[in-house]
């Protein structure tokens, strides 16, 4: 009998405190969840639910209080710094809602960006041939402000897949586009998830979460629903 891998991702009982004005506000309370590799996972909550706090521990932008969080049964809460920025290079892509890309800069050089320093032939090959796979072939020389809302995410989208990482994280990734743009990202996000990616969606949006595979609700810092 075969061998269950691993899940990319798993919170044990975790906490997260923040000191506000002295005050001890609970974040996240007693957190328990699976993220499992080729999963399709949108996480939902209003604004000050706890969402985003979530969104950073999966990323390994902040650790917890209390609890394990595991990468492929490896835990990383009590990880450095320099360790958890080593581990968001080769395990995770992030696409935000501000896009956050240089102004100044092409499409390909904004996609090029986290391996500027590797080899210049090898990456600017695979960075054109990432922003022909999101439907930018035309458009590698632009900069950013001479594209569209959605144009601009999918370059922040093909710059997230530069790494091949094993997980897309996406917070609010239509926040700032049209409906029709928001519905073209989203598609984009299942494409590149039948492709085998694990993708990760934080959002407000019901309509938006409906479209993830399995979804993770949260509430006053808990999670109230996972299906």
């Amino acid at each position: 009998m075969p061998t269950k891998s691993l899940p990319i991702i798993e919170l044990k009982n975790v906490y997260k405190d923040y000191k506000m004005g002295g005050v001890l506000v609970g974040a996240l309370q007693n957190i328990s969840l699976k993220i499992d590799k080729g999963d399709f996972v949108s996480i939902v909550g209003k604004s000050g639910s706890g969402k985003s706090t979530l969104m950073h521990l999966i990323g390994c932008l902040d650790v917890p209080t209390k609890g394990e969080i595991l990468i492929d049964g490896k835990d990383i809460s009590k990880l450095s710094e320099g360790d958890l920025a080593r581990i968001r290079n080769k395990y995770i892509g992030f696409v935000f809602q501000t896009f956050n890309l240089l102004q100044r800069t092409s499409a390909l050089d904004n996609v090029r960006l986290p391996l500027i320093y590797n080899k210049v032939r090898e990456i600017e090959d695979r960075a054109t041939k990432l922003l022909q796979s999101v439907g930018l072939g035309d458009r590698i020389k632009h900069k950013p402000n001479q594209l569209s809302g959605g144009q601009q995410q999918r370059v922040a989208i093909a710059r997230a897949l530069i790494n091949n990482p094993e997980l897309i994280l996406a917070d609010e990734p239509t926040g700032n586009l049209d409906s029709k743009s928001g519905d073209e990202i989203i598609d984009l996000f299942i494409k590149l998830n039948k492709e085998g990616k694990t993708v990760v969606v934080v959002t407000h949006d019901e309509d938006i979460a409906k479209k993830a595979e399995k979804i993770i609700r949260i509430e006053d810092g808990k999670v109230i629903i996972k299906k």
